[in-house]
């Protein structure tokens, strides 16, 4: 099977003023549970959060995710070089 289809990426975007509700987390929970009964050949889940964007990483992480490094100069986002954080879920990986 080839490797895209063994692994995906999950995104997420939420207005600021529904920061610290605990919307995206249990957004991503559900969403992370509903990929892996869906697709049982999903080997690998990933998601790439900005360096400074500490509050989707503490999303990722409450869920279950791990911080596997940080992708340094990875994508330009408004016209900067910036650097991203991998986390990934595995199938073995529990929920929380």
């Amino acid at each position: 099977m080839p490797v895209d289809n063994i692994r995906k990426e999950i995104g997420y975007v939420l207005a600021r003023k529904y920061w610290g509700k605990g919307f995206a987390t249990e957004a991503v929970r559900l969403v992370t549970a509903e990929i892996f009964k869906e697709m049982p050949e999903i080997e690998r889940l990933e998601a790439l959060v900005d360096v400074d964007n500490v509050g989707s990483q503490r999303v990722l992480e409450k869920v279950g995710f791990t911080r596997e490094g940080v992708m340094r100069n990875f994508i330009i986002m408004k016209g900067s070089v910036r650097d991203m954080v991998m986390f990934s879920f595995l199938p073995s990986d529990p929920l929380k």
